[in-house]
Formats: structure tokens, sequence, C-alpha cells
């Protein structure tokens, strides 16, 4: 005791005693203790009663943002976790995948056809194969629906069958068509094919072939089609409408389109363009 004050000892635990840095906080154990300011401003307080202070620093969405464009989402429980802005383009979507965000590139944007694919080749022989490959394939987080357009002009008149393939698949299509040909129609179905065939008939040297197919949903691809041809004897048209579907599809995507002649006259020009339909 000194001029009537009572001296403190310097354990005594009052919290300017204790406090020696800035940014320092009092907090409470078994007596008044420091609890040292984090390493770093972007850090908060939290409780934490596994903690003998009961306090202690965890991350937060100013410490988790980085960038511009940042979202911040839990990746696990209690657990924050950034989507960087940088990791998506604009007019991406913020989907999920595998139970977190992801920036998705939506083509074309919602409701609008947009050219997947174009070929433009000259056949020299009775047969050609014309493929479009993917990469990514088409898939339903972006696609709907996939119009194919084939126009194809053979050399002279002959039988000239069209086959149709996806993703490289050789069995479990089903086909059923009208053939209206010269005035009277004939009906067939295929069933369980090793591929969509459209049959020439009789000698067609002009084809133009519409074929809309709508990506898989569960296991099956359906698809509707139509098309044309133009004899150069006879002075008829051949018109033929029809849909199918091809089972056991392994995944919700199409990889591959391929489309074949089978045997027949050569032709001068075969075009195929395709379209998507975006989501």
């Amino acid at each position: 005791m000194s001029g009537g004050m009572i001296l403190q000892p310097a354990d005594s635990g009052k919290a300017d005693v204790v406090l020696t840095t800035k940014g320092d906080l009092a907090t409470w154990d078994t007596k008044r203790v420091r609890k040292g300011v984090s390493a770093t401003n972007y850090t908060g307080l939290q409780a934490d009663s596994a903690i003998a202070d009961g306090l202690t620093y965890g991350a937060t969405s100013r410490s988790t943002m980085t960038g511009t464009g940042d979202l911040v989402y839990s990746s696990s429980a209690n657990t924050l976790a950034q989507l960087a802005g940088s990791s998506g383009s604009n007019g991406d979507t913020l989907q999920l995948a595998g139970g977190v965000p992801a920036w998705v590139t939506v083509a074309g944007g919602g409701g609008k056809y947009e050219q997947l694919f174009q070929d433009s080749a000259t056949r020299t022989t009775p047969t050609q194969t014309i493929t479009a490959t993917f990469s990514p394939a088409l898939a339903l987080a972006n696609y709907s629906n996939v119009l194919c357009i084939l126009t194809a002009y053979e050399t002279s008149t002959g039988t000239n069958d069209l086959i149709m393939t996806l993703n490289g698949l050789s069995g479990g299509y089903y086909i059923n068509s009208l053939q209206l040909d010269g005035g009277s129609a004939s009906y067939r179905n295929s069933a369980n094919s090793g591929s969509w065939i459209f049959k020439g008939g009789e000698a067609v040297p002009f084809w133009q072939l519409f074929v809309n197919i709508a990506l898989p949903h569960n296991t099956y691809t359906a698809m509707t089609y139509q098309y044309s041809g133009k004899h150069n004897t006879g002075g008829y048209n051949q018109n033929n409408v029809g849909g199918g579907y091809l089972e056991s599809v392994s995944s919700n995507d199409i990889d591959t389109i391929g489309f074949e002649f089978q045997g027949g006259a050569s032709a001068r020009q075969t075009e195929l363009t395709i379209y998507g339909l975006a989501q």
C-alpha cells in the first residue's frame, strides 16, 4: 500500500495486464487469459468448447473468397469452400455436380438450335461413311434434341440404303416407318437391328433426310425421321416417315453419329449438317 493506493500484482488477471498485442482479446480459462490476435486478420473468431479458453479462429467468407466472382459453399459440415469465379466463363450456369456447385457452359442458350457439325464430301465409291464426333459428348445437361440433315446426289440410279448408328453401337435399334412410293403405301417394322436403316427402295438418286434425336433418358434414345428422294426414272417421288429407338444406351450422351450408304451407285456430293437444341 502506497499513498493510499492498493497495487495489484502483475498476474492479477486484469485485462490491461493480460493483453499485450494489438488485436488481442481477453477470455477466460481458469482465470482471465489472453487470446492472441490471429496471424491473419481475415479469420473469424468462433466458439469451440473443446479448446481451453473456449475460442478459436476459423475461416470466414472473407478469407475463403480470394478473387472476383468467387462463391462460398459448404464442402462438408461446417466447412467453407471456394468456387472460384475464374473457373467459369461468361454465360455459364451454376449446377450441382457430385453434390457441390460447379460452373457449366450451356451452349447456345436455352431453347436455341446451334450448328454442331458440318461435313461435305464427294463420294467416289458406292459406300461411304460420314461420322460426326463430339467432344465433349452431347449431354442432357446441355442439349435435349439433335437434328441431323443429310443430302446426297447419286450419278446414276441404283438401290442405295442408308444406315445410321449412335456411339458406334452395333445392335439394339428399333424402327417403324410408312413408305409412300409412287402413290402406294407400305409399312415396315425393323426390330433389334444392327443400325437404323433408311431404305432407298427403288432407285433414288437424290436423298434428303431429316432425323430428330432425343438425347437418352434412362436407357433409351428416341428418334423420329422423314426422308424423300427423286427418281431419275419414273418421274415420281418417294417419301418415308417413321420413328424408332435405341435401347441399352450406356450413358446419357452422344459421342458419335454415323451415316453410311450401303451399295447402289456412287454419288457426286454428300452433305451432313447437325444442329443441337440447347436446354
